[in-house]
Order: structure tokens, then C-alpha cells, then sequence
């Protein structure tokens, strides 16, 4: 996309003087301040045309090689004019753009910026491979267009740190990861452009990782459970809790930004089977496998600054409650009982799924995805139910986030396979393990399995080939925050550890 630039290239006036006669002026331009601005550009030329502020047209036009100075004389003191100016190479303007109108003064210096944007569309990356690249230094190579020559301004960088640049032709770059180096995002920068940034990923060798210890006042202390806030960058957490009676444990938020718990602090006396915070994190739907008159199990909103409780929707006769999600604004209740599963949404049956054995239910945005034992992806949002039959998948969990979504495969054959937005399963990736956790990154196509043997974490590419470990012998995968990247596990004595996979600071700042 062109605009602005982000370092700003101006064309400023560097003297006028006073022409022969009665009160003639002149106006002079040249490159401000670095010489070295023409090179940096990929610019060989220059040029400006004078226009007539008041709508005259234009007065007259110059051109010089890049770097000269640019002048217009003979111009008659007092009037009013606007500057043109561009840059460029081989009758192409790279860069261009117009000052605001100034007078110009017999004797004194006007002066006159022209702030330059791009002219020509910046270069663009198509692909970054391998991704996710593997900790310890890679070769990451970048294909796209416009990256030109090697001339001028020019470099690739990770997470806004230039790379050695290895290789570099019009359409593909090598640049060399250096071991240590970690990152998400990837530029290419050709003749002082910059693309947008590409989502490719390079894991830590070390991920950055943070501990953080809640204030909770209660013995045994330990996380069983956490879900992302909608809205925010906070996760919801649930934490067992011994010694206090009549307390089962806690629910709390965890600040995304500085990994500090808020001073919301909900007690349960009971544990739920499964919980599902609103936008905003001000309240949770909350489901009990037993119900506190002995029913199978309830649903409940609570308010968690205010200790509010309202009755949620009563389950269909005979179906006891399996998960609880929330999206586009209502809560959504996967129930089963008697050899038949259903979807409710708001209360209300949105598919009966048979004699389905749904395994576990999430929320992205406004829909929800479900997978079960048979094999089969449902995903529903309020418009619609779509089924997709997974091939040699025996589903034990599920993640989804923006437009993808993930399943994990037990099984004789383990691994994952995703759902992109063109709706298509993708290759079953192999894992050692089970994957028996599951989470997105943020850009959602590169999943996080956690596998309970030798307690690892996989980073898998979806639908690619890429696939790497993260970190072993760790607690078991919690959830990961909204905004970013960052994983949460159970630590010992009751802490939680955060941990970066694609940094070495852990995300707190």
C-alpha cells in the first residue's frame, strides 16, 4: 500500500534571493539534509513543477539529477505557489508529493517542504519458508515481487532486527537467522520501500518464560483450568483452592499486559466442569457436571467483580451438560445423555448431532467448533451448521482462532489437522505423542501441541511440513492469551509459568 513514509523525505528550500529588476524572487530546492537520500531511494533524477496556488496551472517545471538543487527563477515577489517534486529512476517516480501554498518575498528566504510518500507500490511478500523456522539459527528464504536489485536502501528484518542478507534477486531473498534470534514477523525493505509485514515465525532456542505467583490466601493452590477473554488480552483462570470451607476454588483474571492478576478474585463452591467468560471479562457462563440439587449438572452466569449468580438455560430432559462455550454474544451448551448429543445455542437446540460423542467445544469470534469421536469438525455460528468428516482422525481435542481451526488425533497414528478459511482439511501433521492440549498462535496457523507423555510441546505449521519442539517436561497446556502468542502452564507451589515461543522475554512487560 503506498503512503506516507516512515522516516519523511522532504524537498525544502535552501535560499532565495532577489532576481534583477523589480522585486523578482527565486526559489530553490534541493534534497534535504543527506545527500545519501537519492542512493537509499533507488533515485538517479529529480524534478518539481511550480503551480499556481490560486489555480493559474502550472507555472513551470524543472528537472536535475537526484541531489542537485532544483531552482525556479525570475518569479514575481508576492505571489502565491505550490511545489511538486518527485524523485526517481528511468522516467520512474518513486517518490512524490506537494507542499502547501507560500509566498514568496523579494529578498528573504521562502521556505518550502514537500514531504514525499511513494509513488510506486513498496515490494510484497508471498511466502516465508520455513515456517515455523527451527531455534538455533536458519536460512529463511522470502519470495514476492518488487525487491529489485541489490542497490539502494535495502534489507530483511525480524521483528524490526536486519538480517544477513544471503542471497537477493527481484522476486527472492535468503537472509540468515542468527542463533539466539527469535520472532513472528518478517520485512523486506528494497530501494527505502518497506512490504507489510508477513507472518512468519522463527522459535526461540531458549523461550522466553515468567512465573508468576497469584495472592490468593488458601492451601494447595493449584490451576486446573484457563480460557482466553474475548476483548482483551487477559485470560480468565481457575485455581482449586483447600482450607477454606465451603470454597472450592477461584476464579481470577490474569492481565495479559504485565502478567499480574487483577484484584478480581470470584470463589466457586464448587468445581466446574467447564466456564466460558463474556467480552470483556466482567462475566463467565459457568457449568457444573452435578447440579447443586443432584440434576446432571447446571449452567450459571456470575458476575465476577459483583459475586452476582443467574440461572443459566435448563438442559433438554435426560442430557447432562459437556462444555460450555461464548460467541457472537450468547452462550453456546454442548449436552449429551441416552446415546444422542445436542448443540444449544442460547437454550435453544441448534443441531441434534446424534449418537456423536462430542470430545470438547471452543469459541473463535462469532462461531464455535466442536469435534467428535466419529471423526467429524462442526462448526456453527448463527447463520449456519456445517459437518466435515476428518480422515484417519480420532478427535481428543480441539482449538480454534480467526479463521482456523485445529483438531488433534489420537489414536495409532496421532498429529493434527487444520481447517483454514477455504474450509478444506489439511494433511494429518504426525506427532510422537497424543497431543492431548491444543492452541493457536496468533496469526492461528501454527498450533501448539502439548502431549502429556514427557509433558512437550510441538510447534506445528498447518497444512505444512514444518514442525519443531518448543519446550519438555513442562505442566500441562492451559490456554494461551488473546493477543499474542504467549502459553500458559501450572507451575509448581501453585504459580503459573508464561511462556514465549517466539521470544526470550517471556511477553511481561
Amino acid at each position: 500500500m503506498r503512503g506516507p513514509l516512515a522516516a519523511a523525505v522532504l524537498l525544502a528550500a535552501v535560499s532565495a534571493c532577489s532576481a534583477e529588476g523589480s522585486g523578482g524572487a527565486s526559489i530553490r530546492l534541493a534534497l534535504a539534509a543527506d545527500p545519501d537520500r537519492c542512493a537509499d531511494f533507488c533515485a538517479t533524477e529529480a524534478g518539481a513543477d511550480l503551480l499556481d496556488a490560486d489555480g493559474g496551472g502550472t507555472v513551470s517545471s524543472v528537472t536535475a539529477a537526484c541531489g542537485e538543487v532544483l531552482e525556479f527563477a525570475g518569479l514575481p515577489a508576492g505571489h502565491r505557489y505550490r511545489v511538486r517534486a518527485w524523485v526517481g529512476r528511468d522516467g520512474v517516480r518513486r517518490l512524490a508529493g506537494e507542499s502547501g501554498a507560500v509566498v514568496v518575498a523579494a529578498g528573504e528566504v521562502t521556505a518550502v517542504a514537500v514531504p514525499l510518500s511513494a509513488a510506486v507500490e513498496p515490494p510484497e511478500i508471498a511466502t516465508v519458508s520455513p515456517d515455523p523456522a527451527a531455534p538455533g539459527g536458519a536460512d529463511l528464504t522470502v519470495t514476492g515481487t518488487g525487491f529489485g536489485d541489490r542497490i539502494g536502501a535495502h534489507e530483511v528484518t525480524l521483528d524490526g532486527v536486519a538480517l544477513e542478507v544471503v542471497e537477493w534477486a527481484g522476486d527472492r531473498v535468503v537472509a540468515r537467522v542468527p542463533a539466539g534470534a527469535a520472532g513472528d514477523e518478517v520485512r523486506v525493505r528494497a530501494c527505502g520501500l518497506r512490504s507489510a509485514v508477513a507472518p512468519a515465525r522463527v522459535l526461540a532456542s531458549e523461550p522466553g518464560s515468567v512465573t508468576v505467583r497469584p495472592d490468593v490466601p488458601c492451601l494447595g493452590l493449584a490451576f486446573e483450568a484457563a480460557e482466553p477473554i474475548p476483548g482483551t488480552a487477559d485470560v480468565l483462570l481457575f485455581a482449586t483452592c483447600a482450607g477454606i470451607p465451603g470454597i472450592a476454588g477461584y476464579l481470577r483474571p490474569l492481565r495479559g499486559a504485565g502478567c499480574a492478576f487483577s484484584g478480581i478474585t470470584h470463589p466457586l463452591s464448587r468445581s466446574p466442569l467447564a466456564f466460558a467468560p463474556e467480552p470483556g471479562g466482567t462475566h463467565a457462563w459457568v457449568a457444573y457436571a452435578d447440579g447443586a440439587d443432584g440434576a446432571d449438572g447446571s449452567i450459571e452466569r456470575v458476575g465476577l467483580a459483583d459475586g452476582t449468580v443467574t440461572p443459566g438455560p435448563a438442559l433438554p430432559q435426560g442430557l447432562a451438560v459437556r462444555d460450555v462455550a461464548f460467541a457472537g454474544g450468547v452462550p453456546w451448551v454442548l449436552a449429551g445423555g441416552d446415546g444422542k448429543t445436542v448443540l444449544l445455542r442460547d437454550g435453544a437446540t441448534v443441531e441434534a448431532l446424534g449418537d456423536s460423542e462430542a470430545v470438547a467445544m471452543t469459541a473463535a469470534g462469532d462461531r464455535v467448533a466442536l469435534a467428535a469421536r466419529d471423526g467429524f469438525l462442526v462448526t456453527a455460528d448463527d447463520d449456519e451448521v456445517l459437518f466435515r468428516k476428518l480422515s484417519d482422525c480420532d478427535p481428543v481435542a480441539v482449538a480454534a482462532r480467526g479463521d482456523w481451526t485445529a483438531v488433534a488425533c489420537g489414536g495409532a497414528a496421532p498429529g493434527v489437522i487444520g481447517v483454514g478459511p477455504d474450509g478444506e482439511p489439511t494433511p494429518k501433521r504426525g506427532t510422537a505423542a497424543v497431543p492431548d492440549a491444543l492452541r493457536l498462535d496468533s496469526k492461528g496457523d501454527v498450533a501448539f501441541a502439548w502431549s502429556e507423555a514427557g509433558g512437550s510441546v510441538t510447534a506445528l505449521h498447518l497444512g505444512g511440513t514444518a514442525a519443531h519442539a518448543v519446550a519438555g517436561q513442562i505442566g500441562r497446556l492451559l490456554s494461551g492469551f488473546p493477543g499474542g502468542s504467549r502459553l500458559l502452564f501450572p507451575a509448581p507451589d501453585g504459580a503459573l509459568r508464561v511462556l514465549d515461543p517466539y521470544g526470550s522475554e517471556g511477553g511481561c512487560e
